[in-house]
């Protein structure tokens, strides 16, 4: 894919990520890598580490493309040289529907109201981490700092 430069449609990215990071295959490296590309394409939104912190989701995505975009985010702000400020992550989530887009595993999620994708993102969350509920819903602070000095391995 990277040497011929073609890019690959959004269905098709979606469902890579979805399949690949499921618990069955357990391939999350390889999800992340997917789901990088799918950002640099324009399949998902670009999750930005400045203040105030927030992620950008949208209610038709599984549980597993929630769990490497989540993931990918807390990575990259264990990697932030300020860490000062408030780490409160504020979860944006966008109400979205897709027309039958082909690729059954995602044709399944047919919930396209936040209200029901909400509580598939908090599944995934591990512990410590769980959603303050807000007009914008968000993991506080302490949540964040207790889950990130917990170590990428543990």
């Amino acid at each position: 894919v990277r040497s011929c430069r073609h890019e690959l449609e959004e269905p098709v990215i979606r469902g890579l990520v979805t399949l690949l990071a499921n618990a069955r295959n357990n391939m999350i490296t390889e999800a992340t890598a997917v789901y990088v590309s799918g950002v640099r394409w324009g399949v998902y939104s670009m999750q930005q580490c400045n203040r105030p912190l927030a992620i950008k989701l949208t209610s038709i995505m599984s549980m597993e493309e929630y769990y490497i975009i989540l993931q990918h985010y807390l990575t990259r702000v264990r990697k932030m040289k300020h860490t000062e400020g408030s780490l409160n992550i504020y979860i944006k989530m966008e109400e979205k529907s897709v027309p039958n887009c082909g690729v059954n595993i995602l044709n399944r999620i047919s919930c396209e109201m936040k209200t029901y994708a909400m509580p598939r993102f908090e599944k995934i969350l591990e512990t410590p981490l769980k959603i303050t509920k807000s007009a914008v819903p968000f993991i506080e602070d302490y949540l964040v700092r207790e889950y990130l000095n917990q170590g990428p391995d543990e």
